[in-house]
């Protein structure tokens, strides 16, 4: 089940489609062949897992009242007691670092911050193990990389030592080390698992200068949440990440509370596919809809009247575990799993693209930046709390961290395969000052479909310094360009970076139609939305409420031969499916008119168009490109 973010837009999407282009039509088979290779390799890969013994750290049934416990969980011997390894077994930083395409670099400067209660004695030590093991450079309260507190900030009185909380600690600070070396690690640990203590830990963490920090701990829900969340969990520009819990489908605070991401936990495992990995939902995340903490206004799922859990995910499943060290009561090279691993994953994550102040909108809000994780579930419910699916669901979130596509600064280049026709207003128009005619526009794609306009008074202008700094082509309503040749894919993703400038409530056409494809078109159709008509040839038609066009946005369009979908910088606003045969395609000629009756009265800053349907990793490296280069949100 797909649920769609509830933007308002204003942008009317209709595409004109013509002759087929060996090009366009070769890529678009041999992207759905490669769509269907991929889907059958990753299903092969993740039912191909072996289900290995392991139980909780932390274990509930010592649990007093009032008391949390953590969520990680530890690999097992057939006997019950904890395997212990030679050298490392389970994931290391390679690993997640290639999961979750983490580049080298970018955390100096950061600050991670750990909140556990009680005290792990050998944190230092056992990290310092861990770090060698993997040739990351040592991270010690010496150099300045390493301080532990108490609950208060203060070095001593640490609480009294734990076998299970240590177990955690020691899980926390390797997975912060793993995916950023280059952070700062501080640890604040909780005189006691309560919420109070914990609680106060959290804003001890911020008070000394927290860029993320992250909770791998959980327990119920109560009426007096909402009263925690503003004591201790509201701290706006520190990203705040809470474990979903360990026990599968059920809600549990704070992962429910309105400050925090709630993190949920993947089975995460190699694959042959073009990303290298594969997950699913793995059985033991928690999730669900809470029963005290109201919706936040960014959650746009139906299922849930409140706050829906989680908002996104990372690798969680013992069974695909990862490697730590662990001396206080463990035997040193251990197997970790729980979304405790997945809570410091994905906050260091944060830490290091530059995100650390960002808030569960974000996710809701960019989809495009996480892998989406389509299967595996958590339970039984009956819906997509507990199902993963396309889009969002309550075990995954939307998916798991893309790190490149989350970057600040972003990919520096768009995906290439399929694309079929790249236009940007920095590179390849005849006019290179204000206001010069653009008679020209040179495809940068390398398939020569050049946009061009021999008559004077229909050619657009350039504007530079139009849009945060970069230059953008302008048209007045009543210019356009034409292609070299017609586009004519059965499938496709185009993505648009401009404005609508239409004074009035008409449609301002983007794309336009060549040969007997008249109702083939992408526009704005007024000030608050987009569509997209196919009708002449059994295609789709997609009416979007966009929002405000008016505004400088990424509109999108993505249809994979059953379905249309619109996004405004990258987040998905309508959907459509076809109720029909689609024997046609879509005609693509020209850049700002239909035929020589409508025009666009807008700014064009680039144009991507691709023969294929994206898969949602390229779609999310494709919009962070034009988000990052042109700083929209």
């Amino acid at each position: 089940m797909t649920f769609r973010t509830k933007h308002n837009w204003a942008a009317l999407l209709a595409w004109p489609l013509m002759a087929c282009l060996p090009l366009a039509c070769s890529s678009s088979s041999s992207s759905d062949t490669n769509s269907n290779t991929e889907l059958s390799s990753d299903q092969a890969a993740l039912s191909a897992i072996v289900s290995l013994p392991h139980k909780d750290v932390c274990d509930p049934a010592a649990l007093k009242p009032g008391q949390l416990r953590c969520h990680a969980k530890v690999r097992v011997g057939a006997n019950g007691s904890i395997q212990s390894f030679a050298t490392p077994s389970g994931f290391g930083p390679a690993d997640l670092v290639s999961a979750y395409q983490v580049a080298a670099g970018g955390g100096t400067g950061k600050t991670i911050a750990i909140v556990d209660a009680m005290d792990d004695p050998n944190a230092e030590a056992d990290l310092a193990t861990y770090r060698a093991q993997y040739g990351l450079a040592p991270c010690t309260t010496a150099n300045g990389c390493f301080r532990k507190v108490n609950e208060s900030g203060a070095a001593s009185p640490l609480p009294a030592p734990d076998v299970g909380w240590a177990s955690e600690i020691a899980l926390d600070l390797d997975m912060a080390s793993a995916i950023c070396p280059e952070c700062k690690i501080l640890l604040v640990e909780a005189s006691q698992p309560t919420i109070a203590d914990l609680g106060t830990a959290v804003n001890t963490a911020v008070a000394l200068g927290a860029t993320v920090v992250s909770n791998s701990y959980g327990g119920g829900e109560s009426s007096s949440d909402p009263t925690f969340d503003q004591q201790y969990f509201s701290h706006p520009g520190v990203a705040l990440f809470a474990s979903s819990g360990d026990s599968g489908f059920g809600v549990e605070y704070p992962a429910a509370s309105a400050g925090v991401i709630s993190v949920g936990g993947t089975s995460l495992t190699h694959s042959t596919n073009a990303r290298g990995w594969a997950e699913s939902a793995w059985g033991g995340a928690g999730s669900g809809c809470s029963a005290v903490t109201a919706k936040p206004s960014y959650q746009t799922d139906t299922g849930c009247a409140r706050k829906s859990i989680a908002d996104l995910s990372a690798v969680a499943d013992p069974n695909t575990g990862v490697a730590v060290y662990d001396t206080y009561g463990q035997p040193g090279w251990v197997v970790f799993g729980g979304t405790s691993v997945a809570s410091p994953v994905v906050a260091s994550i944060f830490a290091k693209t530059g995100n650390g102040a960002k808030t569960g909108a974000f996710v809701w809000q960019n989809p495009g930046d996480f892998f989406d994780v389509t299967s595996g579930s958590n339970g039984s419910c009956g819906s997509y709390l507990c199902t993963g699916g396309p889009g969002y669901d309550g075990p995954t979130g939307w998916g798991t961290p893309n790190a490149a596509a989350m970057t600040a600064g972003g990919p520096s280049s768009p995906p290439t395969t399929s694309l079929a026709l790249w236009l940007r207003a920095d590179v390849g128009t005849s006019g290179s000052t204000n206001g010069s005619p653009v008679s020209s526009w040179l495809d940068q794609s390398g398939n020569g479909l050049n946009a061009t306009m021999a008559t004077a008074s229909r050619q657009p202008v350039l504007a530079t310094g139009a849009l945060n700094g970069k230059p953008v082509v302008r048209f007045n309503g009543a210019q356009s360009l034409v292609l070299s040749r017609v586009l004519s894919p059965t499938r496709f993703s185009v993505f648009v970076v401009g404005k609508n400038s239409m004074p009035t409530e008409t449609f301002s056409m983007i794309m336009g139609p060549g040969g007997s494809s008249a109702n083939n078109q992408l526009r704005w159709e007024n000030g608050s939305q987009a569509l997209l008509v196919g009708t002449g040839n059994n295609l789709p038609i997609v009416t979007a409420n966009t929002g405000n066009t008016r505004a400088y946005h990424a509109l999108s369009a993505r249809y994979d031969g059953a379905t249309m979908t619109v996004y405004r910088d990258g987040n998905a606003v309508s959907s459509s499916p076809t109720s029909f045969s689609t024997t046609g395609t879509w005609d693509l000629f020209q850049i700002g008119a239909w035929y020589s009756t409508y025009f666009m009265q807008g700014d064009v800053a680039e144009i991507l168009f691709y023969t294929s349907a994206l898969s949602e990793t390229d779609r999310g490296t494709a919009n962070g490109y034009l988000r990052s280069k042109y700083a929209l949100p």
